[in-house]
């Protein structure tokens, strides 16, 4: 997927996510599992927004918190990784 279409459907997929549609979070766990965001040219800060975005996207029920601290690890990876290229 060229970086241009990625960061367009990415743009889709945050606006999904801000009406609060039902589609989000499995079109955004799929595009996350086939894609490597690093490849398509996301930066941090995109990477990170569709993390934390599909994490709160998860319910609050015991068998979902495994993804929800998923997404979060792979938040802070990011972040980390970023931050440290930063300094």
């Amino acid at each position: 997927m060229p970086s241009q279409e990625a960061r367009a459907y990415l743009h889709y997929l945050m606006t999904l996510c801000f009406r609060k549609e039902e589609a989000f979070a499995p079109l955004a766990l799929k595009f996350v599992k086939d894609h490597d965001l690093d490849r398509l040219d996301l930066s941090p800060e995109e990477q990170v927004n569709l993390f934390m975005a599909l994490a709160e996207a998860y319910g609050d029920e015991p068998k979902r918190y495994p993804q929800k601290l998923e997404c979060l690890r792979k938040a802070e990876a990011v972040l980390s990784n970023w931050t440290s290229v930063v300094r």
